[in-house]
């Protein structure tokens, strides 16, 4: 419902929303690795790998990871051609992908996802990659990791759902 909500009401700008999102770009979680060399590092790489493909066919240029925490600056061509795919989305898809986006912390985990690039379940293990990891090595804490899973499946699951919904014509 909240969805639907924000994509009725647009509580912020279009151009705000996209632009927001953009910012983000740079540092978005499909592109931020661990250092190099690491298992972490490594499993990134093959999880996020279908979304730097599907984002690099999009804007037909590559995309650069990076093992800073800053991230690293992607080409103007790169950053052209999503701001133009966000644009192209109905005010339905770009609020799921705006929730998408902020709950997987990636622009384009979540702009894979809706377009079906990568499957819900396979937005989840990226959206957690990084917490799974350092729970299988320093455990989980009950009350705390299992809530926050629970909390990322929803944020994740629901924005898809959505999409999915919209683009089938039950939702507007």
């Amino acid at each position: 419902m909240s969805l639907a909500a924000t994509a009725i009401d647009e509580p912020a700008p279009r151009e705000k929303v996209i632009s927001t999102m953009i910012s983000y770009l740079h540092t978005d979680g499909a592109l931020v690795r661990e250092e190099a060399g690491s298992a972490l590092s490594a499993r990134q790489a093959e999880v996020f790998a279908p979304v730097v493909a599907w984002a690099e066919e999009l804007a037909r240029t590559k995309f650069v990871p990076s093992d800073s925490v800053r991230g690293a600056p992607q080409s103007e061509e790169a950053v052209a051609a999503i701001r133009e795919h966000l644009s192209s989305l109905d005010r339905w898809h770009l609020a799921a992908a705006s929730q998408l986006a902020g709950a997987a912390k990636s622009v384009l985990l979540a702009l894979a996802t809706l377009d079906g690039a990568v499957t819900t379940k396979q937005a989840l293990v990226a959206a957690r990659l990084e917490e799974d990891a350092q729970a299988s090595e320093w455990g989980v804490v009950e009350g705390g990791h299992d809530i926050d899973a629970a909390g990322v499946a929803v944020a994740v699951s629901a924005p898809a759902v959505f999409a999915r919904l919209a683009r089938g014509g039950v939702v507007g």
